[in-house]
């Protein structure tokens, strides 16, 4: 980074433009219980620190950096001044589990194995955390979502590993959370003044509120870097920063800096809640015009919080004077839908408003800065950061992850949707059993190449759009351009051709046993729009939607005491 560039960045990361926003106290926050001593006799590797940032829920092009017309992400547009970014950045899935899986694998998801009907990454797979750890490299993950955690196995290798919702960090990521809270907001199910259809949405608000405490895992990552006993060993760090996930309730000083008086307000009170947008997407609940613009505002400004989150961070790294010695890597692991396709949410298609996500990586001894237009996939940071550590990839013949840096690389990237996750439709499903819900069933691959991008279903839509021309892939230029079509569906039938498919076989009597979430854990997931179960066991939407019995031996909520048989609908504004 250049002098000028830093001392700009480092102004915008501690200058009053962020007066406002939610501070956690240092004290009395839990302190990670250091890394043991290395034995003196462990080699120590040469290799740099490497952190990996993640804004889950994170599409490119609502981004400042990407384009956008709102500064939603003005300080790392002034810290990606000195690193490469990756303008076609493709995920190799829509939603959290496969595509975690697959960039600490270099596994796509029909290897792997993670999806929706086995919520699991099964433990023979490599991870990179095993990988560096293996190394020497000290590692350590914190995550704000339950499901790029130990519930799916997801951070299996890391040494440390901590979670928002769990202790000793439960108490803390709550109070982050709530001081954000605008008291005035009705949007979601979590919000001050959202009008509770039933008493189990005092349920839903208690097991989402833990999600918006990137500015307390921040502070808690840089006091285990202070802290670690072996300082001369690197290390290897994962953060999982949630404020773009529904439910969504930015800071007021976040909506303030994007975001018109009118914009605002009406964010405050239209309804954004889980039940509704589904209810939205399958005809069943209509938005005026104003309202889906307030939608994307309040998305927006929820960028604005995760940019203000990891200026500090990264302001925190350069000021111990360890940032230029550290590979940093800010990704998402997809997308989200905000009215286009009639999507909301991040399920029902491989649109690019849910595959084109950020990457930027900056390390200045190896890394050239500048942005790179070539199509990549996410998966290849696999690849990427064992080339930048020294380290020598595993021998399985099963990855499919190339270092994003090697020459004449293909500049291709492979998506798919294996399972449309239909659980989390099943809400609306007893609400509306008569809404056709077919569309949102299906199964879709991808190809991206360029500016051109292939498309089919599981239904037989095939079609071919023209990035450039149509960046919001409304008309399929498939009859004009035949052999393209052709050729991209050919390279997709290769591609999966010469994958090694997923073997349950290799399951361990512990991989066979897991993926199913406790009760208190199934709350959560379903809080943040993940329904526990698993989707490839019924035959149809009614069987997979049937009321399930209750667990012998567990008591009701006070809620579930008080209106069984008898819930409304949450209400829908």
């Amino acid at each position: 980074m250049t002098r000028g560039t830093t001392y700009l960045w480092m102004a915008l990361a501690l200058a009053g433009c962020t007066c406002g926003e939610p501070t956690v106290a240092p004290e009395p926050a839990p302190t990670p219980t250091p890394a043991p001593q290395a034995d003196p006799l462990d080699p120590v590797p040469e290799g740099p620190n490497v952190l990996v940032i993640l804004w889950d829920t994170v599409r490119a092009d609502r981004m400042s950096l990407y384009g956008h017309t709102r500064p939603t992400t003005p300080k790392l547009d002034a810290f990606a001044e000195d690193a490469a970014v990756f303008e076609n950045a493709i995920s190799p899935g829509m939603w959290t589990l496969p595509t975690h899986a697959s960039f600490f694998t270099g596994l796509p998801p029909q290897t792997h194995g993670a999806n929706a009907t086995h919520r699991w990454l099964d433990d023979h797979h490599e991870t990179l955390a095993e990988r560096f750890d293996e190394a020497g490299w000290d590692t350590f993950a914190f995550s704000s979502n339950l499901v790029a955690g130990q519930l799916m196995n997801v951070t299996q290798g890391f040494d440390k590993q901590f979670f928002t919702y769990k202790e000793p960090y439960k108490a803390k990521a709550r109070a982050a959370t709530m001081k954000k809270l605008i008291q005035a907001d009705e949007s979601t199910e979590m919000s001050p003044s959202w009008e509770k259809g039933t008493e189990r949405d005092a349920d839903f608000w208690q097991n989402a509120v833990f999600k918006d405490a990137a500015p307390l895992m921040s502070s808690e990552f840089l006091r285990w870097v202070d802290e670690r006993q072996a300082q001369e060993r690197p290390f290897f760090a994962y953060l999982n920063f949630m404020e773009a996930h529904t439910p969504r309730v930015p800071s007021q000083s976040a909506r303030e800096r994007v975001l018109d008086a009118e914009t605002l307000q009406q964010g405050l009170t239209t309804d954004q809640s889980l039940f509704t947008e589904v209810a939205w997407i399958v005809g069943k609940h209509e938005y005026t015009d104003t309202q889906m613009k307030a939608i994307e505002g309040v998305y927006d400004a929820s960028l604005v919080d995760l940019d203000d989150a990891t200026a500090t961070l990264l302001a925190g790294l350069e000021s111990r004077g360890v940032l230029d010695d550290t590979v940093v890597v800010l990704l998402s692991d997809h997308g989200e839908s905000l009215g286009e396709h009639h999507l909301l949410e991040h399920r029902y298609g491989l649109w690019n408003t849910l595959i084109h996500v950020p990457l930027v990586i900056r390390y200045p001894d190896k890394v050239p800065a500048g942005r790179r237009a070539d199509t990549v996939s996410t998966m290849d940071l696999f690849a990427t950061l064992h080339s930048l550590a020294g380290l020598e990839l595993p021998d399985n013949p099963a990855l499919r992850s190339t270092d994003l840096f090697a020459e004449g690389r293909d500049a291709r990237a492979f998506a798919t949707m294996q399972d449309p996750y239909a659980s989390t439709l099943c809400a609306v499903y007893r609400a509306h059993p008569d809404a056709d819900y077919e569309p949102w069933l299906q199964t879709w691959d991808a190809v991206v190449e360029d500016q051109l991008k292939w498309l089919a279903s599981s239904e037989g839509r095939s079609e071919l759009f023209d990035l450039t021309a149509d960046p919001g892939e409304l008309t399929s230029v498939h009859g004009q351009k035949g052999e393209e079509l052709d050729r991209m569906s050919g390279l997709w039938d290769a591609w999966a051709a010469g994958l090694t498919a997923y073997d349950p076989n290799k399951q361990s009597e512990r991989d066979k046993r897991a993926g199913r979430a406790s009760a208190g854990d199934a709350a959560m997931l379903e809080a943040l729009g993940y329904l526990d179960g698993n989707d490839g066991a019924a035959a149809s939407l009614a069987e997979l939607c049937k009321p399930k019995p209750p667990t012998k031996g567990k008591a009701k909520s006070k809620a579930g005491k008080a209106k069984a048989g008898k819930a409304k609908r949450p209400r829908t504004r």
